[in-house]
């Protein structure tokens, strides 16, 4: 009987326990349209199409012709872990231009997102001259306050670029 308690709190702890691996992503190839991903910022500049999929039938393309606008396309949020490392890999192909990059955004307890001093270090920029597919990879530490992480697939207010995304995968190393 001493020990059935030890182990019946610690078998209650078990739930609540963040385990690193991959994080449940929705519709990560696009294949339901935009369905399960937020594009409030987005200006009608993100659409799924057959011609932009590298895998499946659908991928994304983003095209942004405004120079006074942008688009910004994010995922749902999920619990991070200060000091954790995220891993957001995709594929991407550029059309031209410049200003299009995929970023990790990291929120604190209250939904802020967080600001790092000297810009937002977590983002990767798609090469204009990347025309052919490819597997890519964007790598960031939680800072010490985060609490919710996100993607966020955005073109600059300033850019004028059109790039294709597919098959994306978030997790947690």
């Amino acid at each position: 009987m001493k020990i059935a308690l030890p182990v019946f709190v610690a078998a209650l702890a078990l739930p609540t326990l963040v385990v690193a691996g991959p994080l449940p992503l929705a519709n990560p190839g696009f294949e339901d349209g935009l369905e399960g991903w937020r594009k409030s910022a987005d200006n009608g500049m993100s659409q799924p199409l057959a011609e932009a999929a590298a895998e499946g039938k659908l991928g994304l393309r983003v095209t942004d012709n405004e120079p006074a606008k942008g688009s910004r396309l994010t995922s749902q949020r999920f619990a991070a872990k200060p000091g954790a490392t995220y891993v957001v890999r995709f594929k991407a192909r550029s059309h031209g231009g410049r200003g299009m990059g995929v970023y990790l955004r990291f929120y604190n307890k209250v939904e802020q997102p967080i600001e790092l001093p000297h810009g937002h270090k977590f983002h990767l920029d798609i090469p204009e001259a990347q025309t052919e597919w490819k597997a890519m990879e964007l790598k960031a530490v939680a800072p010490a306050d985060a609490a919710e992480v996100e993607v966020v697939l955005r073109s600059n207010n300033v850019a004028i670029t059109k790039a294709d995304f597919d098959a994306f995968a978030l997790s947690e190393e």
